[in-house]
């Protein structure tokens, strides 16, 4: 071999030594960044639940604030109402029902929700001092039937929402002759218990259906229930 060619081969091994210890860089980054990304990911999922147990720790927290409380809707509302005025009304509401209260004393807050509308009735809040004297109201709440007027629990807006999920799902457990109410955030069909995820599961057809026919979700919830029975 020729100086020449020795020289060619030198330069040659040389360049290819560079790139090796270019590619061992490389791999070392790749390998930092790798196990940085599975920190990140590890990280990022401990945070993700911190974040849903402290959502759950909310959501407990203000079940609890709320559990007192009375939404009670259709009473008349007027522009400028008095809060004596309003305290009144729900006296007299109750004390129709046959409740034995005296809201100046069993309620710590009496308010209209919302912003006066002509030709609209406000929900009133009504928070309790004791969870004994909601169930008594709610025992009574027979002896509105007639009337415009009706009593809820006091939900927050995320499970306002999820009930109206459950709503329409509702309605169709009942057509199939199942037994079904809803329970704060769940619905009970025969006794078992159901969250709107259960029911989110089924893909809804984009396709009207008639009266008599049955989506798969009501077929399947009917099922269920009917296992439950037996």
């Amino acid at each position: 071999m020729s100086e020449k060619e020795e020289s060619e081969m030198t330069e040659i091994r040389k360049m290819f030594s560079a790139i090796n210890r270019k590619l061992t860089v490389v791999e070392e980054k790749l390998d930092r960044n790798t196990e940085a990304m599975i920190t990140i990911r590890k990280e990022n999922l401990l945070l993700k639940e911190s974040i849903k147990d402290q959502d759950s720790r909310l959501e407990l927290l203000e079940k609890e604030v709320r559990k007192n409380n009375i939404i009670i809707q259709g009473v008349a509302d007027e522009n400028d109402e008095k809060e004596e005025k309003l305290t009144e009304k729900i006296q007299n509401i109750l004390t129709k029902m046959g409740v034995k209260v005296d809201v100046e004393i069993d309620a710590s807050e009496i308010r209209r929700i919302g912003t006066y509308k002509p030709n609209g009735n406000r929900p009133i809040l009504v928070k309790l001092q004791k969870w004994k004297t909601k169930m008594e109201i709610y025992k009574l709440t027979k002896n509105l039937k007639g009337s415009d007027i009706w009593i809820n629990d006091d939900f927050s807006k995320k499970v306002q929402a999820e009930r109206k999920c459950l709503t329409p799902y509702l309605q169709q457990v009942r057509q199939q002759g199942s037994t079904a109410y809803l329970r704060y955030n769940k619905m009970i069909i025969d006794g078992k218990v159901y969250g709107k995820e259960h029911f989110e599961m089924t893909v809804k057809s984009k396709d009207k259906r008639t009266s008599s026919e049955r989506s798969p979700l009501s077929e399947e919830v009917t099922q269920q229930s009917k296992i439950a029975k037996n």
